[in-house]
């Protein structure tokens, strides 16, 4: 059996930004083959657009998305996880 996975996506634009729902396709085939296998196995997706510029808050920050916010263009941060045992469904 495959794993099942969660995938988050972050676009942190300049601009005017794409709209949320146009950028997860292309990103979810790029993915496939290299990340995982078949869609089938993403069970939840979130897609986030911020500017670069601000306001947001970032807790923890993860060295790699702190490189690219300090980097000031703009850029995509992707989050892969594996989903939690037996699909437990939290709101944080």
């Amino acid at each position: 059996m495959v794993q099942e996975i969660s995938v988050e996506i972050t676009h942190f634009f300049e601009g005017a930004p794409a709209d949320v729902d146009n950028i997860v396709k292309p990103i979810l085939d790029a993915l496939k083959e290299l990340v995982y296998v078949d869609d089938r196995q993403i069970t939840d997706l979130v897609s986030r657009r911020r500017a670069l510029a601000g306001p947001y808050a970032v807790e923890p920050v993860s060295d790699v998305l702190a490189e690219g916010i300090s980097l000031r263009r703009e850029f995509l941060h992707i989050r892969i996880v594996a989903t939690p045992v037996g699909g437990e469904l939290r709101f944080l």
